[in-house]
């Protein structure tokens, strides 16, 4: 064991304590903080002079000296091993562990102007002293597991976390059985410094607090150790508990929109993202469309705000708007609908469900205006030449052909040849789309070529004109007027 330890000495970089960033109170204070009740005052004055005591060995060479500090540390305060002990508890119950007493430890060298270095190894974290030079081994404790005090309840939660999200397979479990993956995912070796044991100790609280189903307060101290530790292990940990909180979660509680955003953060698997954002659409829809809970869609956007990055905010504000657009085009307000239909589709263009939306949107915001409303046809080319995919969208492709064919008989209609021409031919680029249901439409076709036929009747283009009229008759034989017009076309032949 101690040529192994000498070997991890040998080979980690040293983070020393020398010189830590935080005073004897505040360090004191972090740990206690893992306790919320608990009083700190106490047990500084009582550190404070143990420490004060321990100056007599300043003189000493360094193995000595350091020897005679743990000797008497380990005896004032280290003397019952209990796996689930937090810092308070050296004062209150004498109770320690690896994380615990290694952070003791710190703060003692902080004090005594000693360097050391802090190791975490899987299941357990120590101390060494003079990392530089000396390499002094500081064991709190010979027992192994007190880093992450895992009980099997919150075995179960994590290695069904892992499962759910595609890091494992249930057979993998069957095989390696639920320890080992645990150590395998959730264990690490890291350097770690003051911050680090105390982002442990508060990973060891929220594991204790969701052994006994009080994840919300767990994921509380998770969210506070993030401050201090960083790595793959915190966001496992944290994903399991989100993971527990969202299955308990009513849906119109705000709070599942905060645990559903966290969740997508800090989860690294793109199926297991997809179904939060998916799981976040469905529940603004509810709120929005069922229940009409404004004040829940607003909170829902700062929560979003607050809780991911740039590009995820894009995302989960597309969902907003697209359930925003169903809602305004559910009210008639098909303006508001258009707006944030192409919002939604801005933010997040390979939504495809927002393509057909947008078709309907379009339809019905112009739909208001009569056909021959002046730049409405425009209108209609440049929402087409915007969104090409509007093409694929039979309902859209129908009624941007039918419009076009109004608008270029009625400008035939006014002699108006140039405009007739132009919409003709946007009519007829249209007519050969697969997707294109011309048997519903074929009326508006054939007045578009009635109309034509008609135009060069007046200019005594004859032979044209019976061309034309003939293709009218063609979408729609039954039709009185195109046969009247072809027997008038005829007599001047």
């Amino acid at each position: 064991m101690k040529k192994l330890l000498t070997i991890c000495f040998l080979t980690l970089f040293c983070l020393t304590g020398f010189g830590t960033k935080y005073s004897f109170e505040q360090q004191v204070d972090l740990l206690y903080e893992v306790i919320p009740d608990a009083n700190a005052a106490k047990f500084k004055k009582e550190l404070k002079s143990f420490i004060y005591e321990l100056r007599e060995f300043d003189s000493q060479a360094a193995t000595k000296r350091v020897k005679k500090i743990y000797t008497l540390t380990k005896k004032k305060y280290l003397q019952n091993y209990y796996l689930y002990a937090f810092f308070p508890e050296l004062n209150s119950d004498n109770h320690f562990n690896c994380v615990t007493g290694t952070a003791l430890f710190a703060i003692i060298f902080d004090q005594l102007n000693i360097p050391y270095s802090i190791v975490e190894v899987p299941q357990h974290v120590y101390l060494v002293a003079y990392p530089e030079s000396y390499k002094i081994g500081i064991e709190s404790t010979s027992e192994k597991n007190g880093v992450y005090v895992w009980t099997e309840h919150t075995k179960l939660e994590a290695v069904s976390y892992l499962v759910n999200i595609g890091k494992v397979s249930q057979q993998e479990v069957k095989l390696k059985g639920i320890d080992v993956i645990i150590t395998e995912y959730f264990y690490t070796n890291e350097e770690l410094d003051f911050d680090g044991i105390v982002g442990l100790q508060l990973i060891n609280r929220s594991l204790y607090l969701s052994d006994r189903k009080k994840h919300k307060e767990a994921l509380a101290c998770l969210k506070r150790a993030r401050q201090f530790y960083q790595g793959p292990t915190l966001d496992l940990i944290e994903g399991s508990t989100l993971a527990e909180l969202i299955a308990s979660t009513e849906l119109d509680n705000i709070d599942m929109i905060d645990y559903l955003t966290r969740y997508y953060a800090i989860c690294g698997e793109k199926s297991e993202k997809q179904r939060a954002l998916n799981n976040f659409g469905f529940i603004v829809n509810d709120a929005l469309i069922t229940r009409r809970d404004l004040v829940f869609v607003d909170s829902s956007e700062v929560l979003v705000k607050l809780n991911l990055d740039e590009n995820s905010q894009k995302l989960f504000q597309a969902s907003i708007e697209k359930t925003k657009a169903i809602w305004h085009h559910n009210r008639g307000k098909y303006d508001e609908s258009l707006a944030a239909a192409e919002t939604s589709y801005a933010l997040n263009p390979l939504d495809k469900s927002v393509e057909d939306l947008l078709a309907t949107c379009i339809i019905n915001s112009i739909g208001k205006f009569q056909f021959a409303e002046e730049l409405v046809g425009e209108q209609v080319l440049e929402y087409a030449t915007k969104y090409p995919f509007l093409h694929e969208s039979p309902r859209f492709l129908n009624f941007e052909i039918g419009l076009y064919a109004v608008l270029a008989g009625e400008y035939f209609s006014e002699s108006d040849f140039e405009n007739g021409e132009k919409y003709l031919r946007l009519m007829e680029s249209l007519l050969t789309n697969p997707e294109a249901d011309l048997d519903e439409i074929s009326d508006f076709i054939a007045d578009a070529y009635s109309e034509y036929s008609t135009y060069l009747y007046r200019k005594g283009k004859y032979t044209e004109a019976l061309k034309w009229i003939d293709t009218a008759i063609g979408f729609e034989p039954d039709a009185v007027i195109h046969q009247l017009r072809k027997e008038n076309i005829i007599a001047k032949l």
